[in-house]
């Protein structure tokens, strides 16, 4: 333990697994987000480093948990394998399917060579953000019990100002995110259609995409296009309104 009892925490990031050469916003939404809140409390005090950082080894053998966020990289397999031998606890978490992907994802090029279930075998403990991926688990890994840890938000450090909960935006507005290109296949003619008729039928609201772009976002003249932004930024502008 470190100095007054504080859980020693590392968490490794990575690249996107959907957008090349960006950084995971997963481990930001379901990592450091409740770690900077356990932070505040004074109950842990942890660092973020890159997977591939020279000093990630030192980093590992400085904590007392290492905490990865669907890593299926070598260099996750390899400091998940120098965790192990350090006696450092391993924590893996998963907040979405990533064992295989649709013709359509950006991440299908990444399952071809994918150490997931390497990294899985040598966790401590596996964490997942939802029933259907507990589910879904537990019937593709053999012997793995996963813990159910259903996503967290520090709502309150968001907030400025006037802002508050249950205050409505300033402007009418509406929020679309996305991480993995547009995602509705099945409807996408259809949810296009009712997005051009709505606000045709109300030009006084916005639509503030934020995520990857995609090809039909250059039809939609209403459709404010923000690109990836960090996690706590995202945050903000949201609480913005």
């Amino acid at each position: 333990m470190g100095k007054g009892n504080k859980i020693r925490i590392v968490v490794l990031q990575r690249e996107s697994l959907v957008a090349s050469g960006a950084p995971s916003l997963s481990v930001a939404a379901r990592i450091t987000e409740v770690l900077d809140y356990l932070v505040s409390l004074g109950e842990v005090e942890y660092v973020t480093i890159s997977e591939k950082s020279d000093c990630a080894e030192k980093s590992i053998e400085w904590a007392n948990v290492l905490i990865l966020s669907k890593h299926n990289s070598v260099p996750g397999l390899m400091l998940s394998q120098f965790a192990r031998r350090s006696g450092v606890k391993i924590i893996y978490d998963i907040d979405d399917w990533i064992f295989s992907f649709p013709s359509y994802s950006g991440g299908r090029l990444n399952s071809k060579k994918a150490f997931a279930q390497d990294i899985i075998a040598l966790a401590h403990v596996v964490t997942v953000a939802n029933s259907e991926l507990e589910k879904r688990v537990k019937e593709r890994l053999y012997g793995v019990s996963p813990v159910l840890l259903p996503n967290g938000m520090w709502v309150e450090r968001y907030l400025e100002g006037s802002c508050g909960p249950g205050k409505e935006a300033r402007a009418p507005r509406i929020v679309f995110t996305n991480a993995d290109f547009l995602k509705v296949q099945n409807a996408r003619d259809g949810i296009l259609t009712a997005l051009q008729v709505f606000f045709t039928r109300h030009p006084d609201y916005t639509l503030d995409f934020f995520g990857d772009p995609f090809p039909e976002m250059f039809s939609l003249p209403f459709l404010h296009f923000t690109n990836r932004i960090p996690y706590d930024s995202y945050m903000r502008a949201l609480a913005a309104g």
